[in-house]
Order: structure tokens, then sequence, then C-alpha cells
């Protein structure tokens, strides 16, 4: 048989064993692929392929407005940049779109294959160090399922990890022989992960740099100057991709200044104990018992009452752990023999550290606590490398764990199979991978939603609904009266009549959004409709069957009085706001008589914040729409410069005060505190050619 012949049979094997394994540990999802359609995450997700898919086709890809206000939350700005923009995961999933024009069969397609990519890319990188292929294997089937990918499987932006392998593999080539051809490949996996998922994107770009330059400062002791100047060469090809990473970045960055960042105290609440090692998913098959038991004492407590397992299920399992083991101490005893072998174990065993700590957060919580003194090195990046406050959750650098931990578990395998036959071999693979997966077996998330499939199949069906096209709206009920996770079925709408929510879902949503929600659907009357008119909402759409016997009356009965039935059916009411009859005048912002106040004595335990007072003595509205939404504040503090925001309510309505806070600087932990003396603050707001200037005491 020739070598080509060969090949082409083992890759075809690989993507069979790739396809039944995929097939079986995500079952019931293969008889399900046209019937399941779940709501939060994935439905959120569903929205954004879709957006995105609509935006590459129809060339707004390129406007960076259009595609980061993409019609949720209406009118807060860049609310694409709330969740992660799956541009990468949203090429494969046009093929799907386009072909079966059913948006849940292309969803879980694209769950399905993207676990067959990283079983296909982990082997690819495993069996270029360990040149065996059933090695490889099993290699594969431990980064492609383990506890944390399996408790996270409703995440579909975690789920598109294949891109991972490539980008350490093309990094220890570059690395080991820099050149051209290696660093083009280094930097195009390295980019085409980072517009994957927003997480894997800062993971590598926080442990990247450490492994690269602790390479080259070991090169600099040795005196190999020429290849510090080859590699640093090599590097500027980094340049060329450098603009697609700016235009997907700049508006998440400029969202992080502006809008919100992710503390080191919220880092803090999912990062690892040291139990959570001991703990898989509680639907786990073998395991799941185990853990059911340990829900109650375990920490951190969600507001349910207790922990969130699919940020603690660390959990490697016996069978993996085992080979790693067994490899390691494979490669420890090797060293001295192999030169190469030897650049393979400390680049990847630094890796394996370094994300081991990180997983740990800023501070040591020991067996499972919820606070912790002392201090690591996650607390001292996030101190001056900003990426980091993109992220609130340290646990998943577990997935970048996994990447050297397969490949020392690898090496073990290779040792126990060394001097194996082929049909041994053969039958110990399959042994290992049927254990593997029984350990990682998690029968609880792909069943069938019919109702939610329904829905999608009335929305594309229906033709009554062509008035919505472009018009902004409300569905109702929504917070407080609605589940939170339920609001994401209303991104279903926009998805077949394109649109404009006022309503959204996302893992982070503004408090002011919250209480302004809240103020209009509490007291549900013509006030809150004469806010709604000014905001420029179109329509209100009321869906029947999830109101109850109170907003029932607030929403369906009541309304008809002073709104128009646009149109209705069994599931819904629409009423038409463009023809509620409110004539309202808009206010300047310079009208309200604007002023600063902040404290004059404060003590260390404070964070100092300043206050812009608004008073809107007129019967006139202002609305905050877009960018509107952020004032900027120059303030220096000593002569050291700072730059903050006060967020902007999205109305600010006739005869009210409104009192708008912000932070003199950014505060990244609970203990980031001034110390005694007296601070002379200058504050500056060009936009309002305000200015105030005043000293502060710090006892």
């Amino acid at each position: 048989m020739s070598i080509n012949r060969l090949t082409i049979i083992k890759f075809a094997l690989l993507i069979i064993i790739a396809f039944i394994l995929t097939t079986i540990l995500t079952w019931p999802l293969a008889i399900n692929v046209d019937r399941f359609y779940e709501s939060g995450d994935y439905s959120l997700n569903g929205w954004i392929l879709i957006h995105m898919q609509k935006s590459i086709l129809s060339g707004k890809i390129f406007d960076q407005i259009s595609l980061f206000n993409p019609g949720q939350f209406y009118p807060l700005p860049y609310t694409l940049a709330f969740s992660n923009h799956l541009f990468i995961p949203s090429l494969l999933f046009i093929p799907f779109y386009l072909i079966t024009q059913n948006l849940a069969v292309s969803v879980n397609l694209l769950m399905f294959f993207s676990f067959i990519f990283t079983f296909i890319t982990c082997f690819l990188f495993i069996n270029y160090f360990l040149k065996k292929y059933f090695v490889s294997l099993v290699g594969a089937t431990i980064f492609s399922f383990n506890p944390i990918t399996m408790s996270s499987i409703s995440k579909l932006q975690l789920m598109n990890k294949y891109f991972l392998p490539l980008v350490f593999l093309f990094f220890y080539k570059f690395l080991e022989h820099p050149s051209y051809k290696n660093g083009f490949f280094f930097f195009l996996f390295f980019t085409l992960n980072s517009l994957t998922a927003n997480d894997f994107q800062i993971f590598t770009v926080i442990i990247l740099p450490v492994l690269f330059f602790s390479v080259l400062l070991y090169k600099f002791f040795k005196k190999e100057f020429t290849y510090i100047k080859n590699i640093m060469k090599f590097s500027l090809l980094f340049l060329i991709f450098l603009p697609f990473l700016s235009y997907f970045n700049i508006p998440y960055l400029d969202f992080s200044n502006k809008e919100i960042y992710r503390t080191i105290d919220e880092n803090k609440y999912y990062s690892a104990r040291l139990n959570d090692f001991l703990f898989t998913n509680e639907s786990n098959l073998i395991y799941g018992n185990f853990v059911g038991k340990s829900l109650n004492f375990r920490n951190p407590k969600e507001v349910w009452g207790y922990i969130n397992i699919s940020e603690h299920s660390l959990f490697t399992n016996i069978t993996p752990t085992l080979l790693f083991f067994i490899g390691f101490f494979f490669l420890l005893k090797n060293l001295k023999k192999n030169t190469l072998l030897k650049m393979v174990f400390f680049l990847f065993f630094y890796l394996m550290l370094f994300s081991l700590i990180l997983m740990f957060g800023p501070y040591f919580l020991g067996w499972n606590d919820n606070e912790g003194t002392i201090k690591l090195p996650f607390f001292y990046i996030y101190s001056f490398f900003k990426p980091l406050e993109g992220i609130r959750v340290p646990t998943r650098f577990q997935f970048i764990f996994y990447i050297p931990f397969a490949l020392f578990a690898s090496y073990g395998y290779l040792f126990i199979s060394t001097k194996f036959k082929l049909v041994k071999k053969v039958l110990v693979t399959f042994i290992l991978i049927l254990i593997i997966a029984l350990e990682n077996y998690t029968p609880s998330f792909f069943y069938s939603t019919p109702e939610r499939v329904a829905e999608l199949k009335w929305l594309k069906n229906n033709s009554n609904l062509t008035f919505l096209k472009n018009k902004i709206t409300l569905h109702l009920p929504t917070i407080p009266f609605h589940n939170f996770d339920e609001e994401a079925s209303y991104l279903n709408w926009p998805i077949y009549t394109e649109e404009i929510l006022m309503n959204g879902y996302s893992g982070y949503i503004p408090d002011d959004w919250i209480e302004f929600i809240k103020s209009i659907t509490t007291n549900f009357n013509q006030d809150s409709i004469k806010k709604l008119k000014v905001l420029g909402i179109n329509y209100i759409i009321v869906h029947k069957e999830n109101l109850t016997s109170s907003t029932k009356n607030k929403y369906s009965i009541k309304p008809r009085n002073w709104l128009n039935v646009t149109y209705e059916d069994k599931k819904i009411i629409a009423y038409n706001l463009d023809q509620y009859n409110f004539i309202f005048k808009k206010c300047k912002i310079e009208s309200f008589n604007p002023h600063i106040s902040l404290a004059r004595k404060a003590s260390v335990s404070e964070k100092l914040m300043v206050t812009l007072h608004l008073k809107n003595s007129k019967n006139c509205f202002l609305l905050n729409k877009f960018q509107d939404r952020y004032i900027r504040n120059d303030i220096k503090i000593n002569n050291m410069l700072y730059v903050s925001y006060f967020k902007m309510p999205p109305l600010i309505e006739p005869y009210k005060n409104y009192e708008l806070k912000t932070y003199l600087k950014k505060y990244k932990n609970i203990q980031d505190y001034h110390t005694k003396g007296v601070y002379n603050i200058n504050i500056y707001i060009k936009k309002l050619s305000l200015s105030k200037n005043q000293s502060i005491e710090i006892y």
C-alpha cells in the first residue's frame, strides 16, 4: 500500500473516530439536531451567529459601528461587545445555514463539528511530537473531552477551541526554528484563535509573551545573539495580522474603558479552590452522584444556594491523570538522552504550570474558602496587563492547561505501548478511549425542546410580522416579571423579523438599564408609554403565554384603552406606538445647570468618587443614544492624569434631578486605596465646558 493511500486511510479513520466520539459524548445531540434549541447562552450565540452571517454576506462587516450595534439593549452602544463576536465560528456557520436555512440545525451542527475539528487539530499537535497514530488518538480524546469542557457545553464560544493546539504547535516550531514560514503560521493561528473566542484570545495574550521572553532570556545568557536577531525579525510578521485584530478588539477596549471592566474581586469569585480538582459535573455518569452530595458545602455559592459547577469542574479524571504522571516521569528520565525532548518538556511544563497557577486567580483560596490573603501572579499581572480586565473566570485557564496535560498523558501511553504489537495496540487504544469517554459522559443537555423549535418555525413562516422590519420594539413581559434566561428567547425574533430590540440577554447588563426597564414595566401606564415614545420605540409586543394573572391585566387589557392593536393572534399582541399621539420637546444637556461635587475628606478605605449633578427644570426630554451615553471626565490627582466616564441614563425626563457618579480613577480591587495625605484634584469635562479644582484629605 502506498504512503499516500495509507495517509488518506488514517486521516479518514481519524475523522470517523472523532465523529463517533462526538456522537456518543454529546448524545442525544445527533438525533436532536433539528429538535433542540435552548434559551440562555445558546439562543444568544445563535443570534450572534446570524448577525455575523448577515454582516459578512451584506458587507456590513466592514462597518464597525453597524457591526457592534447589532440590535439589542437599544439604545445602549456597542452591545455586541457585551459578548463574544464569534467571527470565525460564523464563517463555519454560514455554509450550514445557507444549505439548511434552519437556525437550530445550523447552530447544532456547528456545536457538533467544533468537537470534531478540536479532535483533529489536537491529534495533529500531538502526532507532530510523538509520530505515533494510536497514541495521538488517546491524547486528542483527553483534550477534546474533559470535565471542564463537558460542564461548559452550553457555552458554544468555549467549545470553539480547535485553534488552541495549532497556536502552541506553531509557537513551538517558531521557537525551535525561527523562519518566515513558522512565524507566519504561528501568527496566523494566533489570529484565528483570537477571532474565535475572546477568552482564548486573552489567555494566549497573557501566556505566550511570558514563554517567549523566557526563551529569549535563556538564549541571551547562552549568547545566541543570532537566534535572538532572527526571531525578533520574523516576529515582525505579526504586523500583517495586527489590523484584523485591532478591528475586532478596539470596540471591546472602548467598552472596557467606558462601560465596565472585570475587577479583581469578580475574578476571585470564579477562581479555583483546591477541592475543585476533585469534582466534575453533577450529571456525570460515573462521578455525578459523588459530586451532587458536595454541592451544598462547596464555595462560592450562587444566589440559588449552591456552587456554579460549570466553572468549577476541574477534575482531570483518573485515567488521563495516571497517564499524565507516567508520561511526566518518562520524559524526566529521558531528558538527558534527547536535546529536542528537553525543549518540548520544559516549554510545555512551564505552559502547564503557568496556566495552573492562573487558574487560582488573584488570591490563594485554600481548600474551600471565599477569602484569601496570599496574592498570586494573577493579581500582579492584572495590575498592569489590561486584557485581564476582560475576563472574570480564571478557572477557564484549564482549557490551556489541557494542551500540555494531554501531550504528557500521550507520552505516558507511548511509554506503556512501546512494545505492543499492532493488534494489542489497537485493542488497548480502543479500551483507553472507551474508559476516557465513560469518565466524561454527561447526559444532561441536548434533549428535545419542541416548544423552542416550534417558535422558530412560527417566526420563520409568519408573514404577518413583516411590519416589524427595522422597527424598534419592546417585548413584554420583561424584567422584573420575567425569568432573565427567558429574555434570550426574544433574541429569536430579530433573526426573522429584522427588528431592533430594547430587550437583550448577555453576561453583562448595565444596572442603570435594568432600573430604567423596571421603571417602565413595574407601573405600566401612559407615562411609561410616553417614555418609550421618546426613546423611539415603535411597537410593544406582548407574549400572552408568558403572562401571569397580574401582568395580563397590566400588559394585555389596560393598554387597549390608549394603544392601537396592530396585530393579534393566539401568541402575541402588537401595540403600535407610532399612532400614540404625544408631542414632546427635546432638551440640550447644557440647559441642565450641570455642576460637580466631591468629598473634601475620605478615609483610606474609601474609593474616591465624583458626582455630576444635572437638573432638568423644563418640560423636555433628552435621549442618550449609543455613544451619547458617555461623558468623558479628565481628572488629575496630584497632576497624575486619569480618565473616567459618566454614564448617562437612557432618558432624562422633565423636572427631574440626576446624580451621576463615577470613580476618580479605575480601582481594580477592593484593597486599591489611596494613602493618607492631601490630594489636589483637577476635574475637566470638555463636553460641558465644566471644571473643578479642589483638595481632598485622606485620613
